[in-house]
């Protein structure tokens, strides 16, 4: 009779019912539609791995993006039950190449926000969707050099070689919708240019002012036409070439822009209504915004409450504070190439969809809004889940494993975030450390609600 080690070095893959990750992960995308793209990609007949199908290597790689140490071979073999060494994962992956983890993420992501349940994604029907960029840090590996260049700074070149990503995010879940990142030095408007095809109908799409820019402005209007999809971004102070067309009566105007079509070449004009308005803190700070948006409609859609709406925007920035902080992101990649660098950062994204939709499954069991179950504690709650069962393998029964992860949910809903308090601190240190300015004693908290007043065209 062979011993249990006999019998893992073989290779053998568990049933599947002993992952319960496995299955999730198998819910969101098909093994046949894999294999399918597989062999459209490569026409080639390839040599078949009898040890650890593609399939099951994509599910080991996101696996172990959501884990906060350990090598990649164990938690490909917690996964998926096939015991491979590093060398053999690190081979497997540069042959695999990036392309089909973006294909994947297309598939995967996406909204999952329903009007009735949850109403904080939407604004007057119209799905909220952020758009935004964001670099990660790979090691100064030889073929990373080789390929990479160092970002340049005020003082000298950055320290590390890096990746851009570009991400659509649903506001109000923070669900990756989709991604597109970089395979060179393209800068964030060029990813954000390629990404805008991939924006569903009837979104209202929230951007800063790095996309309140005409040539953004041109290539979104150019795929959607007015009705389908709909945008909100800031703009910089400054003039742009413009005319006003009118005032309309909440204080917002109708004008037209001069933009560049990248892809047809030449000017376009296009319509847009300003909004000019002051976000006034709970400390009495004032911060004018000026805003553009297609919704031209001032009855529709009144100035006041776009304004206020815009700051919704900045749950794109929580969303990828969970992205890089809580999933462990925040420094170095794992990766020394950058195909697997690229692999890693969609991992980490298909892995923070995974967790938005026990997020919402929760906050559905709850009856409770989805932000406030935390982050934090549903990616602890679950790797502590998933490695139990794992371990557990054919040892528990079906009825069981529900009660385990039933049991995960009761004591996600005991924890959940208490609403946000109408208090903020001011942003300073208690040393005098480069130019923030000191902190000598406590005080200073501010209490109460943001304020909004429009500044009338």
């Amino acid at each position: 009779m062979q011993s249990p080690s006999q019998h893992n070095q073989r290779g053998t893959t568990p049933p599947l019912s002993t992952g319960e990750f496995y299955q999730r992960f198998r819910a969101l995308l098909s093994p046949r539609r894999l294999g399918q793209k597989l062999r459209a990609s490569r026409p080639r007949k390839q040599r078949r791995d009898t040890q650890l199908s593609p399939f099951q290597l994509i599910v080991g790689t996101v696996y172990h993006s959501l884990q906060d140490q350990g090598p990649a071979q164990q938690h490909i073999a917690e996964a998926t039950g096939v015991r491979i060494s590093g060398a053999q994962v690190s081979k497997r992956r540069q042959q695999m190449g990036s392309e089909i983890f973006e294909w994947i993420l297309q598939q995967i992501c996406g909204g999952r926000a329903d009007p009735h349940r949850h109403p904080a994604a939407f604004y007057r029907g119209l799905r909220l969707v952020g758009i935004d960029g964001s670099l990660f840090s790979l090691f100064n590996t030889p073929a990373v050099l080789q390929q990479l260049s160092k970002a340049c700074t005020r003082r000298m070149q950055a320290a590390f070689a890096k990746l851009g990503v570009v991400a659509l995010v649903e506001l109000g879940t923070h669900r990756p919708m989709a991604a597109v990142i970089s395979q060179d030095t393209e800068s964030e408007m060029a990813l954000a240019t390629r990404l805008v095809n991939q924006i569903p109908a009837g979104s209202l799409l929230l951007a800063d002012r790095l996309y309140g820019v005409g040539k953004f402005l041109v290539a979104f209007l150019r795929l959607f036409a007015p009705g389908q999809s709909d945008f909100l971004v800031r703009v910089k102070t400054g003039k742009f070439h413009s005319r006003c067309l009118q005032r309309l009566a909440d204080g917002s105007a109708l004008l037209e822009l001069l933009g560049t079509d990248a892809v047809a070449g030449g000017k376009v004009q296009i319509l847009v209504r300003e909004i000019h308005g002051v976000v006034i803190g709970r400390n009495g700070k004032r911060t004018v915004l000026r805003l553009w948006t297609s919704l031209l409609d001032a009855q529709a859609y009144p100035g006041l409450e776009l304004l206020e709406l815009y700051a919704q925007r900045w749950e794109q920035e929580l969303s990828y504070k969970e992205l890089k902080i809580n999933l462990g992101a925040a420094g170095l990649l794992t990766s020394y190439t950058p195909t697997t660098g690229r692999q890693e950062i969609a991992a980490l994204l298909i892995a923070q969809a995974v967790i938005a939709d026990l997020r919402l499954e929760v906050g559905h069991t709850g009856a409770v809004p989805v932000l406030r179950v935390s982050f934090v504690k549903v990616l602890s709650h679950v790797r502590s889940l998933w490695n139990v069962l794992a371990w557990s393998g054919d040892c528990l029964r079906p009825a069981q494993r529900t009660r385990f992860i039933h049991g995960m949910f009761d004591s996600l809903l005991a924890q959940l975030t208490p609403p946000r308090r109408a208090r903020s601190c001011p942003r300073t240190i208690r040393q005098p450390v480069s130019s923030w300015p000191r902190k000598l004693k406590n005080g200073g908290c501010s209490h109460g609600a943001f304020r909004y007043e429009l500044i009338p065209a």
